[in-house]
């Protein structure tokens, strides 16, 4: 943490002004930027929060907003998704212009249902992920639901595909077994098959 190459990749004002500009000039912009840098320095897993702090004082008398938000949802959107659809094209973007799309995993997750206060319940029977980069095939749409975004129509993938995924770019076989406290086998994963199409 204390090392050179530490503080260089903390430095993010080394960064072109016109690359952060593409970024956005905003905490979860600039902190996906950090993130590629962090990577580049040798960071092999990094975590963004999407917590939105820019406009916070007006939007939100005076408390940062955070995608937990179960009232008032177009209103929020219209203030927190621009940056984070800008930061995160960027960051794909960014990725693949330095030849480390196959390297890096991208992985941003949600829960989509809408309430009757217009605004999104923590709803476990349907969430959407996004995938980019690490050498998974891209560009596509994997399952549906139904019209109210509540529960799987098709293609329907569990948590456990989502961590197989991952552990599949990690180089983790999920088949592994380990023994309990009983010395029975134990599975890393109980379903090690990841999302279907795209490995």
């Amino acid at each position: 943490m204390f090392g050179q190459r530490a503080r260089r990749a903390f430095n993010i004002a080394q960064e072109d002004p016109r690359l952060r500009d593409q970024y956005g000039r905003t905490h979860f912009g600039q902190n996906l930027l950090l993130a590629r840098r962090l990577v580049e320095a040798g960071v092999t897993l990094v975590t963004v929060r999407a917590l939105y702090w820019d406009r916070f004082p007006k939007a939100a008398g005076g408390k940062p907003l955070s995608w937990d938000f179960h009232a008032d949802l177009e209103k929020r959107m219209k203030i927190m998704a621009p940056g984070y659809d800008r930061g995160m094209a960027a960051l794909v973007s960014d990725l693949h212009a330095r030849g480390l799309d196959r390297d890096v995993l991208v992985v941003a997750m949600g829960d989509p249902r809408v309430n009757a206060d217009a605004g999104r319940d923590h709803w476990g029977a349907l969430m959407s992920v996004l995938f980019a980069g690490g050498g998974l095939q891209g560009g596509q749409i994997v399952g549906t639901s139904n019209k109210n975004g509540e529960m799987p129509v098709e293609g329907a993938s569990r948590p456990e595909n989502v961590l197989a995924t991952i552990y599949h770019h990690l180089g983790i076989d999920p088949a592994v077994t380990f023994p309990d406290f009983r010395g029975r086998p134990r599975y890393v994963l109980e379903r090690s098959k990841p999302v279907a199409g795209l490995v």
